[in-house]
């Protein structure tokens, strides 16, 4: 499991130097934007569910990451992304990587690249789920803005200041209210 994050943590440096350079961000901003060291390796296992229960298997509020690498579904399928208020199936090819871009990569844009919004059904009744995803975070010193030259909707703040306004939040309404907190109209 080790050497397989080692392994996502490269393709995540891969993919977001990438949209770094689009952006125009500096060295010093891309490396402090993705600390390969701070990402982690989940595996999540949704077990078979009764058709006469809800199949809602993880809520769908945006990852607070800057990417999340999901290796393509098992046979079971489950996950879907919001497109223009309705819910759409994934049903990539098995062995394919699928890249959701997080809150974070929302903020080091300026709102540019939008997080995907998406949830996990539950498998149908006989069959569980399988899934396994690799979030990449910025350090907890970097201060998430957009390159110059980009309009941001977000105010300046650190990833350490976003995951203790995240705790305070679930803490007070039961729930991530997550990037809407720092939009450059919000004050603290």
């Amino acid at each position: 499991m080790a050497e397989y994050g080692d392994h996502m943590a490269r393709i995540a440096r891969k993919l977001f130097d990438a949209l770094a350079a689009e952006l125009g961000l500096d060295g010093p901003q891309t490396a402090s934007y993705l600390a390969e060291r701070r990402g982690f390796l989940r595996l999540y296992r949704y077990p078979p569910c009764p058709s006469s229960h809800s199949r809602l298997g993880m809520d769908p509020p945006p990852d607070s990451s800057v990417l999340s690498i999901i290796l393509g579904q098992d046979h079971a399928g489950g996950l879907q992304v919001l497109r223009g208020g309705a819910w759409h199936d994934v049903s990539p090819a098995p062995g394919e990587l699928l890249v959701n871009l997080g809150d974070m990569m929302t903020a080091i844009s300026g709102g540019l690249y939008q997080s995907a919004r998406h949830r996990v059904l539950a498998s149908r009744p006989s069959t569980e789920r399988l899934s396994c995803c690799y979030f990449a975070f910025p350090r907890d010193d970097a201060v998430l803005e957009a390159p110059g030259g980009i309009s941001s909707a977000y105010r300046p703040f650190s990833y350490r200041e976003f995951r203790e306004q995240v705790q305070a939040d679930i803490k007070a309404t039961g729930t991530k209210v997550g990037l809407s907190r720092f939009h450059a109209t919000t004050t603290r």
